[in-house]
């Protein structure tokens, strides 16, 4: 649910580099974007993808930790690095 509320093109920038693993320049080639947007895409979809999913464990009713392992999932690292403005946390 949180990857659909991204816009389209964050949310194929994320996917591509978090779940396929692509580089920076094939995911540029791939979305006809700049080398250096796609720095500014991910860079903005990360905290994006990390409200949605953190509004969408809180709906849940469950404390956030509770939520999470009964929903079989957790925070990928990468997003445990990106505060909720998009600043760096580490």
């Amino acid at each position: 649910m949180a990857l659909s509320r991204l816009t389209p093109l964050y949310r194929a920038a994320l996917v591509m580099r978090e779940i396929g693993g692509m580089r920076y320049a094939d995911i540029a080639q791939a979305l006809e974007q700049k080398a250096k947007n796609v720095d500014v895409l991910l860079f903005r979809a990360v905290p994006g993808f990390r409200q949605e999913y953190l509004k969408a464990m809180e709906s849940t009713g469950l404390p956030t930790s509770i939520a999470r392992r009964r929903h079989g999932c957790c925070l990928p690292m990468w997003m445990t690095r990106i505060g909720p403005n998009g600043s760096s946390s580490g």
